[in-house]
């Protein structure tokens, strides 16, 4: 065989086992012929143990399926066993040809995925707990993009500011400071301490609601940045505090009264 040729199949053997890859081959009988460490690893076969072991026992492809294979064929996050252990693994086989196109035998690629399928179900269960709190608060959160479109909003937020769903806030929103602020003046403030700070804290002002009317509330925002870190947009919150407004505009009336009331007594 070409010295080279064997550099260079050592190689890839090497590269392959450093990547943590079972390399298994079979002949044309789909009898086991290589087994390499990290296929007994992931197997839990030693070499001796799986050589002459038919390939279509240790993987969960049919032996009809690996007599046909012609091309190389993928097998994602297929479910293999380890002793009572099961576990998730990516499976690539790919016929073994010569010169002359015959098929001589079945290569096998194997990589274990268990951690990676694990992140993503814990991911997927992170983001639908997000997903509830987000809907389920009691306060309004939105985030808006940088060319002032909303790109998220919670049922809260689209109560507050009067449509049906949230998804028509995303909708119909596209110029957050014209279609959210009551007040003009109020809009400028804000995007002014959003270019200065990054943020904005306990903002007072008027959020204007679908059908022309007000609701007051509390503004809070942190901008966000992109990798380079250049301006991405906000995320917010806005707390109703209607009724605190509706309050505190009583006592003022109540206090103008009691004071007009002892100048009367006075004279």
């Amino acid at each position: 065989m070409d010295i080279k040729l064997i550099d260079r199949t050592l190689a890839l053997s090497n590269l392959i086992g450093q990547a943590g890859l079972a390399y298994v081959e079979a002949n044309s009988d789909l009898q086991v012929t290589t087994w390499n460490p990290a296929a007994a690893s992931i197997f839990g076969y030693s070499e001796d143990e799986a050589m002459g072991r038919p390939l279509y026992e240790l993987l969960p492809i049919s032996r009809e399926e690996l007599v046909g294979c012609r091309t190389t064929c993928v097998l994602g996050e297929a479910e293999l066993s380890r002793g009572s252990q099961r576990f998730q693994c990516d499976i690539h086989y790919a016929p073994i040809m010569n010169t002359k196109g015959k098929k001589l035998g079945v290569a096998v690629l194997v990589k274990d995925i268990s951690e990676q399928v694990r992140d993503r179900r814990n991911f997927r269960q992170q983001e639908q707990s997000l997903k509830d709190i987000f809907g389920f608060a009691p306060i309004g959160i939105y985030q808006v993009s940088p060319d002032g479109q909303v790109v998220y909003a919670n049922p809260e937020y689209a109560w507050m500011l009067g449509y049906e769903t949230a998804d028509a806030v995303i909708d119909q929103i596209t110029d957050f400071p014209s279609q959210t602020f009551y007040d003009r003046k109020k809009a400028n403030e804000f995007l002014f301490r959003m270019r200065e700070a990054d943020e904005v804290n306990r903002f007072r002002s008027r959020l204007k609601r679908k059908d022309g009317s007000w609701v007051w509330v509390l503004n809070y925002a942190k901008a966000l940045k992109d990798d380079t870190g250049r301006p991405g947009g906000f995320n917010g919150f806005a707390v109703n505090i209607s009724e605190t407004v509706r309050t505190e505009q009583e006592i003022k009336k109540a206090n103008e009264r009691l004071q007009m009331l002892s100048v009367i007594d006075g004279l």
